[in-house]
């Protein structure tokens, strides 16, 4: 495999990381309707496991969640929040798409094939 094809897988699997850990997120903070960048962001950086606190010096920024979900076709955009403010943010319906094809179920176990009656 070359440099490039090397990189660009490597590009491909946080940009499919990004997605499962965005869905870890929203269900850690009990899926609200709407989770503002910052918070997503904070959230992300800060678990240990996860390569986003690395991904720049400052971890990863707001530009650099943008680059990562740029492909998915998806982008913050204002919300408003209970506390009555208005800040960039994603809802999990943006994401269900891109969940649905590109992630692996939250519950293996949900998805076994129904068993039959005989």
């Amino acid at each position: 495999m070359t440099d490039y094809e090397s990189g660009r897988d490597q590009d491909g699997g946080l940009k499919i990381r990004i997605l499962t850990d965005i869905r870890k997120v929203f269900a850690s903070v009990g899926n609200p309707p709407a989770l503002r960048t910052t918070h997503l962001l904070d959230l992300l950086n800060a678990d240990p496991e996860a390569p986003w606190s690395e991904h720049s010096p400052k971890g990863l920024t707001p530009r650099g969640l943008q680059i990562l979900l740029d492909d998915y076709g998806i982008g913050s955009g204002n919300r408003r929040f209970p506390d009555g403010n208005q800040a960039k943010g994603f809802t999990p319906a943006q994401f269900t798409d891109a969940w649905n094809r590109y992630c692996p179920p939250e519950n293996p176990a949900a998805e076994a094939l129904p068993t039959t009656g005989a």
